[in-house]
């Protein structure tokens, strides 16, 4: 099944309050990898810090649903942040995580977004858990071997036209 983001950013750091707060969206899913911080990166930008702070300071809940097994690193991070996270591999494009992160923040999902960087794994998730999809470009051109060769190929192939990134 191919799945269409809702709505499409250069990056999640132009996600912001006027936007949540026209459609309605209190809650925030995050992927980690390539939208909050490069992929295995540990620093986080800090146009990434300050939006976060920024969003948390509005009343916007986020938790971090990621498909890592660096589970240190996803606490470390989401430590840093402040803010929810999904203690395990979210499993991705299944609704596992995302489920389990409505539920920490206590947002419905027609309250809440996925936001990530990957059509396949976060928009689809998103989709399927009910939520609000935003599709952003991702933070870096490092990427898993799987995703670069593969999941990058194919989203722009399905991505092209109307539907390409911004």
């Amino acid at each position: 099944m191919i799945v269409y983001p809702d709505f499409k950013f250069r990056r999640f750091t132009e996600v912001d309050q006027t936007f949540l707060q026209t459609h309605g969206l209190t809650g925030l899913l995050v992927d980690l990898d390539n939208t909050l911080v490069g992929w295995h990166a540990m620093d986080i930008p800090n146009d990434i810090a300050d939006h976060v702070a920024s969003l948390r300071k509005d009343g916007i809940h986020l938790c971090i649903t990621s498909n890592t097994y660096n589970f240190n690193r996803l606490r470390s991070i989401a430590g840093e942040f402040g803010i929810h996270f999904y203690d395990g591999n979210a499993g991705k494009p299944g609704t596992r995580g995302l489920l389990a992160g409505l539920a920490q923040m206590g947002i419905r999902p027609e309250s809440a977004a996925m936001v990530g960087d990957q059509l396949f794994t976060d928009i689809r998730a998103g989709a399927r858990a009910g939520v609000k999809t935003i599709l952003v470009n991702p933070l870096t051109t490092r990427d898993f071997i799987g995703t670069k060769l593969v999941s990058r190929t194919l989203e722009n192939i399905v991505l092209r036209g109307a539907h390409s990134r911004p």
